[in-house]
């Protein structure tokens, strides 16, 4: 139902700003096909899968995962994952560079009351107990 004349709906306004972090490579020699993407001389941003194990994310930055974003350890430590995997994997060696790319993310929120729900009097105990069902009659 509409909120009464006068009701006011504004219950807080904020915003915030964190640091993110991605991984950039390239490949300063002829390209090179590392976890099926290939890198030549131009910057190109790092894909990461999310895996059970390995490098842990960020509990205390959830929205920094929401945003293709990194903490710095993250970074770092994928960074030089991506690092041993390319060169087991086609041995590029040196000809690899890679860079941390940092990124700021501002967010902003507000909260608004919109309209109301379920009124019910002061006599009214429909809520106070869970609805357990009919009872067994005894045989």
């Amino acid at each position: 139902m509409k909120l009464e004349d006068g009701y006011k709906t504004d219950k807080g306004k904020g915003s915030s700003t964190t640091t993110g972090y991605t991984v950039e490579a390239m490949c300063s020699s002829d390209p090179q096909m590392v976890n099926g993407k290939i890198y030549d001389k131009t910057w190109r941003g790092v894909p990461f899968s999310k895996a059970e194990f390995g490098v842990p994310g960020s509990k205390f930055h959830p929205e920094l995962a929401e945003h293709g974003l990194l903490t710095y350890q993250q970074a770092q430590a994928l960074r030089w994952w991506f690092h041993a995997s390319g060169s087991n994997e086609s041995g590029f060696g040196l000809s690899m560079e890679t860079r941390i790319v940092k990124h700021t993310l501002e967010q902003t929120y507000s909260v608004k009351a919109v309209s109301w729900h379920k009124h019910i009097l002061g006599e009214d105990r429909s809520s106070i107990m869970p609805d357990w069902g009919e009872k067994d009659e005894p045989e």
